[in-house]
C-alpha cells in the first residue's frame, strides 16, 4: 500500500460514523399509531440505531458560540447581542461571544459518503460502495478490492483498484467540509 493511500485511508477511518452500540430495546417492537408490531416477539431496535440506519443526511440543531462584533450598537452601550444581564434581566456587562444556533449533520461522513456522487469508470464499482466497502473492511484494501472484484473483475488488478481507492478517497475529502459538524 502506497503511503498516500494509508494516509487517506488513515483519514478516512478517523471520520467515520460508528453506529450505535445499543441494537435493540429490552421489549417486544410495537408501532404505537397503527397497532402493528412482532408477531413473533422480535425486539423494537433501539431510536438510536433506526436513526443511524435511516438518517445518513438527517440534521440536528445544536448551540454555538462565536465572537461578538457589536454590530449596530452605539458607541458606549452594552451589546444586546452578548449582554451578561443581572437577576431583573438588565444588562451590566457584555461578554463578547454570541450564542447561535445551526444545524449540522448528525453523521457528516454518512451524509458525505451518500452524496459523493460522480460516475465511475467503466468496470469499476460506483464511489459510495467503494468507501462502504473499503469502512466494511476496516481500511483493508486488499480485502476491499477481492470483494469488489467478485463483481467488477478490474478491481482485482491492485494498480487499478489502488487508483480507484484513492479517486474515491480524495473525492469524499473534497467534499467533506460541507458535512463536517466544525
Amino acid at each position: 500500500m502506497t503511503d498516500r493511500l494509508a494516509a487517506r485511508l488513515h483519514w478516512f477511518l478517523a471520520r467515520l460514523d460508528h453506529p450505535p452500540m445499543q441494537l435493540h430495546l429490552h421489549s417486544v417492537w410495537v408501532d404505537l399509531d397503527d397497532g402493528a408490531g412482532s408477531a413473533l416477539g422480535s425486539p423494537a431496535l433501539s431510536h438510536a440505531w433506526r436513526s443511524w440506519l435511516e438518517a445518513a443526511s438527517g440534521t440536528v440543531t445544536v448551540q454555538d458560540m462565536a465572537p461578538c462584533f457589536h454590530v449596530g450598537t452605539p458607541e458606549g452601550e452594552i451589546c444586546r447581542v452578548c449582554a451578561i444581564r443581572d437577576a431583573d434581566g438588565l444588562p451590566i456587562a457584555q461578554s463578547g461571544l454570541r450564542n447561535y444556533e445551526r444545524e449540522v449533520y448528525r453523521y457528516p461522513m454518512r451524509a458525505a459518503m451518500a452524496h459523493v456522487g460522480g460516475d465511475p469508470p467503466p468496470g469499476r464499482p460506483g464511489l459510495t460502495l467503494t468507501l462502504v466497502t473499503l469502512a466494511r473492511s476496516g481500511g483493508n484494501a486488499v480485502s476491499a478490492a477481492e470483494t469488489l472484484a467478485r463483481r467488477w473483475p478490474k478491481m482485482g488488478d491492485p494498480r487499478v483498484a489502488r487508483g480507484h481507492f484513492l479517486f474515491a478517497l480524495d473525492r469524499v475529502r473534497e467534499i467533506w467540509p460541507e458535512y463536517d459538524r466544525g
